[in-house]
């Protein structure tokens, strides 16, 4: 019988415990396209949606900026599981950020959440939103631009916002979330390891399967 090779147990065990989960869309984005307006009073939600096969969801990442120098924006940021064939958000929340600050540059800057999150495999929706703290905004007009590609270069998720979200994020899973017809994505990362037990289960196995090989060989 032939022998499993030691260099194609490790392919494989790199192969079953380490499958492609982390979305990085920005290798497509231009660096500076962007898509307006998120903040108060109008688009108050922004998100992406992705599809994870489970893992430890480390971080996700989008890009801000405000190309009018306009009055600060402060918002959150939040991860929710997805409802595909309603195309919105359910369930409850999954992480929620501090209060964070918009900027004043017009170079789109990088906002990174760690989260450190255990998930399952299905569709999640990451996404900022000014809804809690629209009142304290000091201005009653306040918006900032997102990272956005105005293509759907990735198949596993979308762009999506909803306007005037209710200040308790209740619309989040009541209504119906919107997105451009042809499909689009955000500028978006999300970074999503294997649980540490995974290594452990699926080498134990593939390390008995190796030795079941040598030994009949």
């Amino acid at each position: 019988m032939t022998r499993l090779a030691k260099p194609g147990l490790l392919l494989l065990l790199a192969a079953f415990v380490c499958p492609a989960a982390s979305v990085d869309t920005t290798v497509y984005w231009d660096g500076f396209s962007t898509v307006t307006p998120f903040g108060k009073p109008s688009t108050s939600t922004y998100g992406q949606t992705f599809t994870s096969f489970g893992g430890i969801l480390t971080s996700f990442t989008f890009w801000l900026s405000n190309n009018f120098n306009g009055p600060e924006v402060r918002f959150g940021a939040y991860l929710m599981r997805w409802d595909v064939a309603n195309e919105r958000a359910t369930g409850s929340v999954l992480y929620q950020s501090a209060m964070q600050s918009g900027t004043a540059q017009s170079t789109p800057t990088a906002y990174t959440f760690n989260t450190n999150l255990s998930i399952a495999s299905g569709a999640y929706i990451a996404f900022l939103t000014t809804a809690p703290f629209a009142g304290q905004m000091p201005s009653a007009n306040a918006v900032l631009d997102m990272g956005h590609l105005a293509v759907d270069i990735y198949g596993g998720g979308s762009f999506y916002y909803q306007n005037n979200t209710a200040s308790n994020l209740s619309s989040l899973t009541t209504a119906p979330w919107e997105s451009f017809g042809g499909g689009e994505d955000a500028a978006f990362m999300v970074e999503i390891v294997p649980e540490p037990g995974a290594f452990v289960l699926a080498g134990g196995g593939l390390l008995a399967l190796y030795f079941l090989r040598r030994r009949s060989a």
